[in-house]
């Protein structure tokens, strides 16, 4: 997984395909760079990426074409991005 220049995640799997998100860190963006506080944790299932800017969390279905399965309005600070679990 990664973040380009536009703000979209691309999922790349084994096979050389590539999917990808619609551009969910454009307003993250300084120069096409991610800055500071942005994070992408990725997990068995799911990956995460929070947009602090916005004040959201995206969850992305990797294994379903980079798929917005839910944005999260995080009260806060939305750069203080930790997953717990599994």
């Amino acid at each position: 997984m990664a973040v380009d220049a536009s703000g979209r995640i691309l999922v790349f799997s084994e096979d050389g395909a590539i999917a990808q998100s619609g551009p969910l860190l454009a307003a993250n963006l300084i120069d096409g760079d991610v800055p500071e506080g942005v994070t992408l944790e990725v997990d068995i299932a799911r990956a995460y990426i929070n947009s602090p800017s916005t004040g959201l969390v995206h969850e992305i279905d990797y294994a379903d074409g980079a798929r917005v399965a839910r944005s999260l309005d995080v009260e806060g600070d939305a750069s203080a991005l930790v997953e717990t679990g599994h």
